[in-house]
């Protein structure tokens, strides 16, 4: 653990750095699974991965923008029909949601099962600027994020005993939660 808990100190905000980008634009499982994993390897720099994961999103989110724009069109809903998770009633839903709230429908992604790059996309779809959708995504992944990332650095203080003693086995079990979490979110 010593070594992780090094490498999490010093490199961590790269995990959420390169986990935002990936999210917000093709990968399918959230940030939270790597920004709670550094903030309980370095409980004392725990807000550094979900603020790094922030930024990562940002940038994703520049970038899905211009490749809508520049590349994809509409036929950006038929691309991210081809990630994991994601299904027609996901599109539908978050449309719904954009249409009653417009820009503010990214805080409901805080706290909903639909992946943020598909309020993203269809934001720009729907016309939405860069700056109006940079400026709402902050406060829709602070929402999730520094959450996670608090909880998971107090846990990881509270547990650096048997972090340090058992750290095989708790890295294990953290795989196997995600991964049943994951299970159950696609099979339903």
């Amino acid at each position: 653990m010593a070594r992780a808990s090094a490498w999490c100190s010093r490199h961590g905000w790269l995990v959420g750095l390169a986990w935002g980008i990936a999210e917000s634009t093709v990968f399918f499982i959230v940030p939270d699974v790597g920004v709670a994993f550094v903030a309980a390897m370095s409980p004392r720099n725990w807000w550094l991965p979900a603020l790094a994961s922030i930024l990562g999103t940002l940038i994703g989110a520049a970038l899905l923008f211009f490749t809508i724009h520049l590349w994809l069109g509409p036929s950006a809903t038929q691309f991210l029909l081809r990630i994991p998770g994601i299904h027609p009633a996901t599109l539908a839903s978050a449309s719904d949601q954009i249409a009653g709230h417009g820009a503010g429908a990214l805080l409901l992604a805080a706290v909903q099962g639909i992946p943020y790059k598909v309020y993203a996309t269809e934001l720009t779809l729907a016309g939405v600027s860069l700056p109006t959708l940079l400026l709402w995504t902050m406060p829709s992944r602070a929402l999730r994020l520094l959450p996670v990332a608090a909880v998971a650095g107090g846990g990881g203080r509270l547990l650096q005993g048997s972090l340090m003693r058992h750290f095989r086995l708790w890295v294990a079990a953290y795989i196997l939660f995600w991964a049943a979490l994951y299970a159950w979110y696609w099979t339903r």
